[in-house]
């Protein structure tokens, strides 16, 4: 920040190594402070070649302050990782959301028909909901950290830590590890990296309040795990679910094709 306030053209390269990410933006600025002066350069691994703070996004606080609940009213256990073959990937144990399920009727026009299928998540409107994702991982199997995004709204990461989860919710958890949990300032996200699993397993806990009745995704977004079934349907407010529109319901004109075409 020690060149004059404008907009600066900076390289942005992807930390994966299989780069699907690489190209360019604009970084602006409006006041310079010749005092915070930091230079760093990315190789196209993604990795810097010179001495550089990455951000801790585990540590980061939210803009306004806000915390979730102490109480819970439900707890859900992942493991996640993957299964049987290499190209196959899971949310919960050995379930995997085939590609094949895009033929399947539409869960927003039936929720009721996958409510308790191992491949969703059924949640209450106005309830708070934990989630707990556990990789086991061990020197062979080279699990690596997985950005989870859940759509709709946002919400909280509020403990992590090596090793197994060894409880049934996080307040017991929290009673045997305090240090691994914040639930005063924690980070407020739609997008999440668990941790890697190359030595041992790991394990993430996130929270959020269901607010927004529907039918939504929890992927994970390296999209060779997606399409491998690393995803999971979030029937959020199954008890306060929205009126579909006309048009797109079963009988509208959603996906079909009008006479003028």
């Amino acid at each position: 920040l020690n060149n004059q306030p404008g907009d600066y053209r900076i390289t942005a390269a992807s930390a994966g190594f299989n780069q699907k990410i690489a190209g360019y933006s604009t970084l602006s600025y409006v006041n310079g402070d010749p005092s915070v002066v930091g230079t760093s350069s990315l190789n196209y691994g993604g990795v810097p070649s010179t001495d550089a703070v990455v951000l801790d996004g585990l540590t980061i606080e939210p803009l306004i302050p806000d915390q979730p609940t102490e109480e819970p009213e439900s707890t859900y256990l992942l493991t996640i990782g993957r299964f049987e073959k290499a190209w196959k990937w899971s949310l919960n144990g050995d379930n995997a959301y085939d590609l094949s399920l895009e033929k399947d009727r539409p869960l927003l026009w039936d929720p009721q028909s996958q409510e308790n299928s191992n491949l969703v998540i059924a949640t209450k409107n106005g309830t708070w909901v934990d989630i707990i994702f556990e990789a086991a991982g061990n020197q062979t199997t080279l699990q690596p950290g997985h950005p989870i995004h859940k759509h709709s709204n946002m919400l909280y990461v509020i403990g992590s830590g090596v090793g197994k989860f060894n409880w049934t919710t996080v307040a017991e958890a929290k009673e045997d590890i305090p240090e691994s949990f914040n639930l005063v300032n924690p980070p407020m996200r739609d997008t999440f990296t668990t941790l890697p699993a190359f030595q041992g397993p790991s394990w993430m806990a996130i929270r959020y309040h269901v607010v927004n009745p529907g039918a939504f995704m929890l992927h994970c977004h390296i999209d060779p795990h997606l399409t491998g079934g690393m995803m999971l349907a979030i029937l959020d407010g199954i008890d306060a679910w929205p009126e579909i529109p006309a048009q797109y319901g079963p009988d509208g004109h959603w996906g079909k094709a009008t006479e003028q075409e």
